[in-house]
């Protein structure tokens, strides 16, 4: 009698993390930080971005501007799913966060209660070029694109790093990048290093486009419990905590640890995070589509690097997972779209 095995298959080794590049920034003076929207997300984003502010001040001993923009107030039905309680009901809710977490940190913190706009951000002197020992970092936590319209041309010209998050009701994304200056070095000219990664509105150019306005129904949620809330709201009382949280994380690793090796996270309620690591092979597919020549007249960037991930995809006589065949969207991750 034969006794009957199973095979068990191993994960694919993920080639792109193991040759990932971890981000390199300059050598600055001052940081700006701009959060966009402190609403669902960045209502929870907001204290991390102020114990950032706190460590580059004490630690690093960098001048650290931090900046909250939103025009909205407080509502009764935010301080179920944001990070927002009744007594600040009726308060502009930049106004409320700057507030709380200037005081718990002792730090200022600027507000502005207006929408985002390139022209309001010089107005009130908080506009910052990259590289002239200043780093501006654009946070949008909106859930409209003509904000990130706004960023984008905004970063166009200061060449900041821009961060941009979205979700639905259990899955979301965050992404980061910055623009490239025309003829600039090439970005991979340092061994495992980037100094660039694709901008979010490149990463998904969806968020570009118009948005039809569509007028949502009102709802009385006075006599709501908490969980009746949830049943009728459109996005999960987690979800932006999670996307808050690893937003976070990726700034951390960016401006503090300097060790982000990823560009992109989708986040899922129901099966967790994964990554789009700053794989030499992600990047220089994203350089080439986008026609960059450096300042050396490069238009590729073969290393060693390159070499031994190429061989590898060889050796295991299979195709290597490219940008475009990942996922766009959220809906996309948790298999909606």
């Amino acid at each position: 009698m034969s006794k009957s095995t199973s095979i068990l298959k191993h994960p694919a080794l993920n080639k792109d993390a193991l040759y990932a590049r971890s981000i390199l920034l300059p050598v600055v003076k001052d940081v700006t930080i701009h959060l966009i929207g402190c609403g669902g997300t960045g209502s929870w984003l907001a204290p991390h971005l102020a114990r950032i502010t706190k460590l580059l001040q004490d630690v690093h001993h960098l001048g650290v501007s931090l900046v909250f923009w939103d025009h909205d107030t407080v509502d009764e039905k935010n301080i179920f799913r944001q990070n927002f309680c009744e007594a600040e009901i009726g308060i502009n809710k930049a106004e409320t966060l700057a507030r709380r977490f200037g005081l718990a940190w002792g730090i200022e913190i600027i507000a502005v209660n207006a929408p985002f706009s390139r022209d309001a951000m010089y107005r009130n002197n908080l506009g910052a070029r990259y590289g002239d020992n200043s780093m501006p970092v654009f946070i949008t936590c909106v859930d409209n694109n003509k904000a990130r319209q706004d960023v984008a041309k905004t970063c166009s010209e200061t060449y900041g790093w821009w961060l941009d998050t979205g979700n639905i009701k259990t899955a979301g994304q965050v992404s980061i990048g910055r623009g490239l200056a025309p003829r600039e070095p090439s970005p991979l000219r340092f061994p495992s290093m980037t100094t660039w990664t694709p901008l979010p509105s490149v990463q998904f150019p969806g968020i570009m486009h118009e948005e039809a306005e569509t007028k949502k129904e009102e709802v009385d949620y006075s006599e709501m419990s908490c969980a009746d809330i949830a049943l009728v709201d459109e996005q999960g009382l987690s979800i932006n905590h999670s996307v808050a949280s690893t937003a976070a994380a990726m700034l951390m690793k960016l401006l503090v640890t300097k060790d982000l090796q990823h560009h992109c996270a989708y986040v899922s309620i129901d099966s967790g995070t994964t990554f789009v690591y700053n794989s030499p092979r992600i990047l220089t597919d994203y350089l080439k589509n986008m026609e960059f020549v450096s300042i050396e007249g490069a238009d590729e960037y073969d290393d060693q690097e390159d070499m031994e991930q190429a061989m590898l995809d060889e050796e295991d006589g299979e195709e290597p997972l490219f940008e475009e065949d990942l996922p766009e969207t959220a809906e996309e991750v948790i298999g909606l779209a």
